[in-house]
């Protein structure tokens, strides 16, 4: 009787054993410096360019892991051939972009369906567009008057 017991006993842990045996563990992870997938867009290295004096990026890198900061691009990326052909992601309605001036520094982009407004060098669009009155006080100023809570 106790040698069937011990051997039921046997066949039970070794079943839990076999199931717990491939264990995963944190520490022996590596991230990777590639691309992350997330829910509502991807992950980008940030800043993809250096910030030169004359024009300031408006980049916001929220998102850190480890000791390198990223940012959710949510309208796609493209290769940024201006900053060393790295990924960089397309811009949104009311954001900066500079696809359309004369020195293009940063070589930001707009996304599909949007286009970049040659007189303040955002992002617009059907569901943004800038106020022109701000042009009659702005027309000789390359760079947009704006926000920076508009900018999110």
């Amino acid at each position: 009787m106790h040698l069937l017991a011990y051997i039921l006993f046997f066949a039970a842990t070794s079943c839990c054993l076999a199931h717990y045996r491939g264990g995963y563990e944190s520490h022996r992870m590596f991230e990777r410096n590639e691309l992350h997938e997330d829910v509502d867009g991807v992950l980008v290295e940030c800043p993809v360019c250096e910030s030169n004096g004359v024009l300031p990026t408006h980049e916001h890198c929220n998102i850190i892991r480890g000791n390198k900061k990223y940012k959710k691009c949510e309208f796609g990326t493209y290769k940024n051939e201006v900053c060393g052909n790295r990924r960089d992601c397309y811009r949104g309605p009311a954001e900066q972009c500079t696809e359309k001036m004369e020195i293009d520094v940063y070589g930001q982009k707009c996304a599909y369906g949007y286009y970049c407004d040659n007189l303040y060098n955002v992002c617009v669009g059907l569901d943004y567009s800038v106020e022109r009155p701000f042009g009659i006080y702005n027309h000789l100023y390359q760079y947009p008057l704006r926000d920076d809570k508009l900018i999110v």
